[in-house]
């Protein structure tokens, strides 16, 4: 395998909003092939995640709105906190953070926490979300190229001290063969 296929991405979507979660979800599974699973908050994200290891044959994305408080979740943790839960959990977990508000202090510690980009929740959001993880897949199938190339290279290079080394002993054993 050279390339992640649409099946082996799964997508998490953490959102509070069951509109938006909804839309996007739909969106989702109607114009791709990825594993899409949904959240109405990060803390059950987090106890998903806790209790169910990852397949590491899977790129793992989470989709992570900032704002995650509701009327029947007042105590629930804002996106950057997830954000480092995730991450303690599983670095490889690629995140990213969108939100209604754009502040620079939340796209600043969601990036240095982790966040591959920040995404301002509006019309365009999920074209936007689509072609982030278009580009984590693309970024996750150039790794895995690179990781086949070098153990081509060596295994090549250990058919040929092999070679090398059978040779020698040919040498040794029977010189008048060369």
């Amino acid at each position: 395998m050279t390339e992640f296929l649409d099946s082996n991405v799964c997508v998490y979507l953490v959102e509070d909003d069951e509109f938006y979660l909804k839309v996007f979800e739909n969106k989702f599974k109607t114009s791709t092939k990825y594993n899409i699973f949904t959240f109405n908050s990060g803390e059950s994200l987090i106890e998903f995640f806790r209790r169910k290891p990852l397949p590491t044959k899977y790129v793992h994305i989470v989709v992570l709105d900032y704002y995650l408080r509701s009327m029947e979740n007042q105590d629930a943790k804002n996106g950057v906190e997830i954000l480092k839960l995730v991450k303690e959990i599983n670095l490889e977990i690629e995140v990213i953070l969108y939100s209604g508000i754009e502040d620079d202090s939340i796209v600043s510690q969601g990036i240095q926490l982790g966040a591959v980009t920040f995404v301002k929740k509006n019309e365009n959001s999920f074209t936007r979300i689509h072609n982030s993880i278009k580009g984590i897949i693309s970024k996750h199938s150039l790794e895995l190229k690179h990781t086949q190339s070098r153990l081509t290279i060596k295994i090549f290079v250990a058919v040929i001290l092999a070679c090398l080394a059978g040779l020698a002993i040919l040498y040794y054993t029977n010189p008048d063969i060369f």
